[in-house]
């Protein structure tokens, strides 16, 4: 993003953060042009959706899960390509928003070469605990089940739940 729309942007939302009013029209369009402050704004100052700015939401991975979870509590189409990239996005948004597997972002999950996202990062007991929260999903279900099977590292995760040992991730 161009840092003078998003320095413009940030300077508007300040401004209506501290009155503690939803914006002018002519404001919500400047806000509407970032992500993060389209977020902030719908979540601190309008306090439920905010379609002007749910494009810009949607272009960020995280931002489009928390959108869904907090702001308008419910699935965010517009936000799911970008959710199905970054894994964490992903088993967030399954776990806490859909309560369902979100197929389009396992292999965000299962292929950590594929994610450059935060979760890619984390130390293996974390990324272990999230995994198998996301697992626990798709287990009630054999065509869920059946479809991560399809990922090499998803049958040591299962054998390590049914022995109780430590998942290998």
């Amino acid at each position: 993003m161009d840092k003078k729309v998003e320095a413009k942007a940030k300077k508007v939302y300040n401004e209506l953060l501290a009155k503690e009013t939803p914006g002018t029209p002519e404001q919500e369009r400047i806000i509407a042009k970032s992500s993060l402050y389209s977020y902030s704004y719908a979540s601190h100052i309008f306090k439920g959706p905010f379609p002007l700015g749910e494009k810009a939401i949607a272009k960020e991975a995280y931002l489009s899960y928390s959108y869904a979870k907090a702001v308008i509590k419910a699935p965010f189409p517009l936000g799911e390509g970008m959710i199905a990239t970054d894994a964490l996005a992903t088993i967030h948004y399954a776990t806490q928003v859909l309560k369902a597997p979100f197929p389009p972002g396992e292999e965000a999950i299962f292929y950590r070469e594929k994610d450059q996202s935060r979760f890619a990062h984390w130390e293996p007991h974390e990324r272990e605990h999230l995994i198998t929260r996301y697992i626990m999903l798709c287990i009630a279900n054999p065509e869920h089940l059946k479809r991560l099977l399809q990922y090499p590292n998803v049958l040591p995760v299962l054998h390590a739940l049914a022995t109780g040992q430590v998942a290998p991730f």
